[in-house]
């Protein structure tokens, strides 16, 4: 998840599982984080897609750690969910 961060690309639930952040589709998403609902410090501090891609384009560190965040959220919470459904 950390390397996969690093080039720009966000773990997601949604169909395809990635959300490639540096492409210009999310330039001009103003209004939504990477994922709704994620407790991570990129989705609950306020930065939209479009705000991060910002930070992808200019090679900024806060890009990458704020993805990284998002990204071993994501993993854990999936893996959190996986092991709840094999214990019922």
């Amino acid at each position: 998840p950390t390397r996969t961060a690093r080039f720009g690309v966000a773990l997601v639930p949604e169909p395809g599982g990635t959300l490639r952040l540096k492409s210009k589709q999310c330039a001009s998403d103003y209004t939504q984080p990477i994922q709704k609902g994620c407790p991570c410090c990129a989705c609950s501090g306020g930065y939209t897609r479009a705000r991060i891609n910002e930070l992808l384009q200019k090679n900024s560190p806060l890009a990458a750690q704020l993805m990284t965040h998002h990204n071993l959220a994501y993993m854990m919470a999936l893996t959190t969910n996986m092991r709840n459904a094999i214990l019922r």
